[in-house]
C-alpha cells in the first residue's frame, strides 16, 4: 500500500520567496512521485500557483500504467485581520508569525478559488525584510464556506498554527483552531498533516504524538506528506549549499533532514518513531482517500486580452526619434 503526498514544492517556490528554497522542478518531482510508487501528490508552492500549467501539461502527457493523481494546491500564510495590521504598522516584538496552511483543489471550481485566494494575498503583500504575502481567515469565509467541497485544506508543517499551539502545549487552543477550520471547509475537507521525523525526540515527532491526541478530540483524520524541497536522500548537501549560497549561516541540516520525497516504506520507518504500525496504516489509508477525490481540472483556455474603454485613453502621438 503507498500513500498520497500533500505537501511538495517545486523551483517556482523560489521566485516567490524570493531566497532559494527548493531544487526540484516540476515534471522531476511529478515523475520521481511517479517512480517511487505514490498514489498522487499535490504541487504546493510557497504562496505561488505560477507551476500549475507545466505541472499539467508534464502530467497530462507522461507515461502512466497505473492509477496516479496530481492536486493543485498553494502553501499559504493564515493570519487574522489584526495580526496582519500589527505586523505590518506595529513593533517587531508584537509580530505574529506567518502561519503555514495548505489548500488543494478538488475540482476546476476549486482551482478559481484558490486563485482568488492568492490574488487577495498579492494584493495585500509588502516587504518587511522579506515579501509577506498573508491570506486571511476572512478571505477563507468569503469564498470557500459559501461553496463548501471544492478545496480540501491540511494542518501544514511545524510553521503552522496548529504545530506551534501543539508545541506549546496548548491542546486546547488547538483543537478550538480545527473547529474553526472545520466550520470554514467542511469536515470532511479538512486533514491533521504529519510529516517524518529524523528522530524519535525532535520536535516533528513530539507534534506527532500530539496531532493523534487531536485526532482524537476531533475525529479529524491524520494525512502524512513530506515537505518536499528535494528529491532524494543524497541531494540533500546539493539542497544545503543552495540554500546557503545567498546567506551562508541559514542552518538546513536539522530542518529539511526529511523533506525529500520518500516511498511509503521509507516514511514508514521514519513514522514509527512516534506511532504504532496499526496507526501508521490508518493514516497512510486516510491519505489515500483525496486522490478518488480529485476530478479533471478544466485550466485551459485561450489567452484573455484586457480591453481598455477607448475613451479612458489619453491623447497622445507616436514620434519617431
Amino acid at each position: 500500500m503507498s500513500f498520497f503526498n500533500i505537501h511538495n514544492h517545486d523551483f517556482y517556490s523560489n521566485a516567490s520567496l524570493g531566497f532559494p528554497d527548493v531544487i526540484c522542478s516540476p515534471e522531476d518531482l511529478i515523475q520521481r512521485a511517479y517512480d517511487l510508487g505514490l498514489n498522487g501528490l499535490t504541487i504546493t508552492n510557497h504562496e505561488c500557483i505560477s507551476s500549475y500549467i507545466k505541472c499539467l501539461n508534464y502530467y497530462n502527457e507522461m507515461s502512466k500504467d497505473r492509477p496516479f493523481a496530481l492536486g493543485l494546491g498553494n502553501e499559504c500564510y493564515l493570519i487574522t485581520e489584526e495580526e496582519y495590521n500589527n505586523n505590518r504598522n506595529g513593533l517587531p516584538e508584537n509580530k505574529t508569525p506567518y502561519y503555514h496552511f495548505i489548500l488543494m483543489a478538488l475540482d476546476t471550481e476549486g482551482y478559481h478559488q484558490i486563485c482568488k485566494i492568492s490574488t487577495k494575498a498579492w494584493q495585500r503583500g509588502f516587504i518587511k525584510g522579506v515579501w509577506r504575502r498573508p491570506t486571511l481567515y476572512d478571505d477563507l469565509i468569503e469564498i470557500v464556506k459559501p461553496n463548501q467541497g471544492h478545496i480540501i485544506a491540511s494542518s501544514a508543517c511545524l510553521g503552522s498554527r496548529i504545530d506551534h499551539l501543539l508545541l506549546n502545549g496548548q491542546l486546547e487552543e488547538a483543537k478550538n483552531e480545527v473547529n474553526r477550520l472545520i466550520d470554514i471547509f467542511g469536515k470532511s475537507n479538512f486533514y491533521l498533516e504529519v510529516q517524518p521525523p529524523k528522530d524519535k525526540d525532535c520536535e516533528q515527532a513530539i507534534v506527532n504524538k500530539l496531532m493523534w491526541q487531536l485526532h482524537e478530540l476531533t475525529h479529524i483524520p491524520i494525512i502524512p506528506s513530506t515537505d518536499t524541497h528535494y528529491l532524494r536522500k543524497e541531494d540533500a548537501i546539493i539542497h544545503k549549499v543552495f540554500l546557503q549560497s545567498q546567506d551562508g549561516d541559514r542552518e538546513v541540516d536539522d530542518f529539511y533532514a526529511t523533506a525529500y520525497l520518500m516511498d511509503v516504506d521509507e516514511l514508514t520507518q521514519h513514522l514509527l518513531y512516534c506511532y504504532t504500525q496499526d496507526q501508521i496504516d490508518q493514516i497512510i489509508a486516510w491519505s489515500n482517500q483525496i486522490p478518488d477525490r480529485i476530478k479533471e481540472y478544466d485550466v485551459f483556455h485561450n489567452p484573455i486580452i484586457p480591453q481598455l474603454p477607448i475613451e479612458k485613453i489619453p491623447s497622445f502621438q507616436i514620434k519617431h526619434i
